[in-house]
């Protein structure tokens, strides 16, 4: 099995958040290779710190075909698929509305604990779960206490504390740190050729 640092072009085909998330990713690597994937993440940090795109890529990371680290091979028809949003194994709740509602919560919760349909086992995004209102997350409650042993639930959160205390005692918590303002113009003016004032 293959890490993330095995050479450097692992490192440089990193989305440009997760260049500043490189313990993270170095800790779900290992996680992976030693076989030792928990149920269930919380991904905490500020908004723009690549919460969302780490979760994404720890899915693709999940079920690749090829390469079981961060970043995966991208060229296998389980990672397009992830890319492409059309994975069956991939089950998303990542609107912008203000709540997450029950109806979505039953869904997904009954889907987790079906057999995977494509990969061996399914994984779980909901993006800023601290949205769910206080009757989805009693909903998911069970998904939490009698988590089925071949989903993993990746949930992105701004601020854990707003959700409960059983979800995340049951959770790895991974807190994403910010990227340097510096950074971010250095790659607005690589990307787009613009002019490092205006970039600032």
């Amino acid at each position: 099995m293959e890490t993330l640092f095995a050479s450097n072009n692992y490192k440089n085909d990193l989305p440009f958040p997760l260049k500043h998330q490189v313990h993270l990713i170095g800790a779900l690597n290992r996680a992976m290779e030693k076989d030792m994937v928990a149920t269930s993440y919380i991904l905490e940090g500020e908004r723009g710190s690549g919460r969302y795109c780490l979760a994404s890529q720890f899915a693709k990371a999940l079920l690749c075909s090829y390469r079981n680290s961060i970043p995966a091979c991208g060229e296998c028809v389980q990672c397009k698929k992830i890319e492409k949003g059309i994975h069956p194994d991939v089950i998303k709740i990542e609107h912008d509305e203000r709540y997450i509602k029950i109806s979505e919560v039953r869904y997904l919760a009954g889907e987790v604990y079906k057999k995977p349909n494509e990969a061996d086992r399914k994984v779980v995004i909901i993006k800023d779960a601290e949205r769910m209102t206080e009757e989805a997350v009693n909903s998911m409650l069970k998904v939490f206490e009698e988590p089925p042993y071949n989903v993993v639930i990746i949930l992105t959160v701004v601020n854990s504390s707003l959700l409960p205390a059983t979800i995340v005692s049951r959770s790895i918590h991974l807190f994403m740190s910010g990227i340097p303002t510096q950074s971010v113009v250095e790659h607005v003016v690589e990307m787009y050729g613009i002019d490092r004032d205006k970039a600032e």
